[in-house]
């Protein structure tokens, strides 16, 4: 087994910024909005969301199970909102998807400070693997977006695998792929009850990105380290001098 340090990195709101989605709805209801005048976008914003909330269970369901895929889904959505603006044209609601589809890929981005702690861990050697939850369809739409697959020895999607974060079993995958023990294996993520409590439990180092800078929660389990971004990590594994 490899002493050598390794990485585990989480995907949303670790790597993949999250941040603008509002602000993309805004933009696909504008373009939705054009499809049929009298169609306000804030109006359909605000139907579109409270569906998507209301269904939210079980519209994650059928993406993890695999009985939708993302279109098919979206397409679903938009005839709801469309009909609650009156609207009963199913030509419409498959536009208005593929608009959705189209928007949200072209907004799926890194945060700043992820390609360059990367490639920093990547020219010392540093062995990486990525553990994400959530559907397969959809995660894996991410990563091919994004194009950040070559970076890691192995992606484990929970759909896929069959655990979820914080159970152990989906660390110990992550573990063997990289040939690596625990405690020389270090997981970076944004959530304190899955990402770092599921760290913790399998004695991982664990980095909690807080990048807004929120307080700890006193429920909370601690980190071994909190970072704002991801520059300081080369740092934080003795690789390089801290920022």
């Amino acid at each position: 087994m490899s002493t050598m340090p390794s990485v585990v990195f989480d995907l949303d709101s670790t790597l993949l910024d999250n941040s603008s989605y509002q602000a993309t709805l805004v933009e696909i209801c504008r373009q939705v909005s054009e499809l049929n005048p009298g169609l306000e976008p804030g109006q359909l914003q605000q139907i579109n969301s409270d569906i998507w909330t209301y269904n939210k269970d079980r519209y994650m369901k059928e993406l993890w199970d695999g009985t939708k895929d993302t279109f098919s889904l979206g397409e679903e959505v938009w005839e709801l909102t469309l009909a609650q603006c009156g609207i009963q044209a199913r030509s419409i609601a498959r536009e208005a998807a593929r608009i959705h589809d189209a928007t949200e890929a072209r907004h799926f981005r890194l945060y700043a400070d992820a390609r360059s702690a990367v490639q920093a861990l990547q020219q010392v050697g540093i062995r990486m693997a990525l553990v994400t939850n959530g559907p397969s369809q959809l995660q894996r739409r991410k990563i091919e977006i994004l194009g950040i697959a070559p970076w890691f020895e192995s992606v484990l999607v929970s759909a896929e695998v069959g655990h979820s974060k914080p159970e152990p079993e989906i660390y110990g995958l992550a573990l063997a792929s990289l040939d690596a023990d625990p405690k020389d294996a270090w997981f970076v993520g944004d959530n304190l009850y899955t990402d770092i409590a599921g760290a913790n439990n399998v004695g991982m180092p664990s980095v909690w990105v807080n990048r807004t800078g929120e307080p700890l929660p006193p429920d909370a389990p601690a980190p071994t380290h909190e970072v704002r971004t991801l520059a300081p990590l080369p740092g934080l594994m003795g690789l390089e001098p801290s920022a």
